[in-house]
């Protein structure tokens, strides 16, 4: 049994695996000089279901949105989205 983000990038075709996640972030990491604002967030999302980012003022919730999305570069992080690899 392999972790989340390789069940989702080892599918050929999205849909093939009703188990594969829409998307996966493994272990992602964003730092601005010596403050580490992410350290190690890992999330997947299954197709069709809905996830609520929840948390206080300054706690990096906009950061890990604009990380997925690519509007900011991470530190470090691996992505897939519909089992293609964006980053590793």
């Amino acid at each position: 049994m392999g972790t989340t983000y390789d069940i989702a990038t080892k599918q050929s075709e999205p849909g093939q695996d009703s188990r594969a996640p829409a998307v996966v972030v493994e272990q992602l990491r964003k730092s601005y000089g010596r403050l580490k604002v992410l350290d190690g967030i890992s999330l997947s999302v299954n197709p069709g279901a809905t996830l609520a980012v929840l948390g206080r003022s300054g706690t990096g919730k906009s950061v890990l949105l604009r990380l997925i999305i690519g509007w900011k570069h991470r530190t470090r992080a691996r992505f897939a989205f519909m089992a293609r690899i964006l980053s590793d």
